[in-house]
């Protein structure tokens, strides 16, 4: 099946955003079971493309499988596919009221997959991403307030190329967390001209007007 969506819209704290999809091969199927009171599916589809805003759009492929019941929302897995790159995640959000959610991720990287968004620079090598995301409803806290992430990174080598030259690290590693608006980076290494490099990152206020402070050690 082929399904599109055309000047669509989201509606997000006051804002409208211009939404497209452009959907191919696009299966479904939901039953539900009386005796446990829940409704189990799928949906997936071999090639799409969505426009959000003004962001490029990238062709991608899904596959996902969910439950719901009165009390919570689980998604057993979901695979996203850009290019070569992946995201598999499985998340339960309970109380749809007041939403709790808890989730964990697993995030494959290939650089070029992106080089529409990163022109002029020319991206090379693959990232690993994997970890755990919370978030609460809680008041009127912005999403970057009530959402927490925690996780750990790790690459090869990654390289990025310009008119002005290129610039290598290899045995990149580290750890993140997003917390109450706040990013920190701890622990993360990498080898660069032919020396090592630490560094800490923290990222402030990222829902407002970010500050940012880096230390490194060679």
């Amino acid at each position: 099946r082929h399904v599109i969506l055309a000047n669509g819209q989201v509606h997000y704290n006051d804002k409208t955003i211009p939404l497209d999809a452009d959907l191919y091969g696009l299966r479904t199927e939901i039953h539900f079971e009386p005796i446990e009171t829940t409704y189990r599916g799928t949906i997936s589809y071999d090639s799409g493309s969505l426009r959000y805003g003004n962001d490029p759009t990238f062709p991608h492929s899904l596959s996902a499988r969910f439950s719901a019941t009165p009390a919570r929302f689980s998604l057993d897995s979901a695979v996203l596919k850009v290019g070569s790159s992946a995201l598999s995640l499985n998340a339960e959000l309970t109380d749809y009221k007041n939403p709790t959610l808890e989730g964990r991720y697993d995030l494959r990287i290939h650089s070029q997959d992106f080089y529409s968004i990163s022109r002029p620079v020319v991206p090379a090598g693959d990232v690993a991403l994997s970890g755990t995301v919370h978030y609460q409803s809680a008041g009127n806290r912005t999403l970057l307030q009530s959402i927490s992430i925690n996780g750990q990174m790790a690459s090869d080598e990654l390289a990025a190329s310009s008119y002005e030259g290129r610039i290598n690290l290899r045995r990149l590693q580290g750890r993140y967390q997003l917390l109450n608006g706040t990013f920190e980076a701890h622990d993360f290494n990498f080898e660069m001209l032919g020396g090592k490099v630490s560094a800490d990152i923290e990222l402030q206020h990222l829902d407002t007007i970010p500050i940012g402070r880096v230390r490194t050690t060679l």
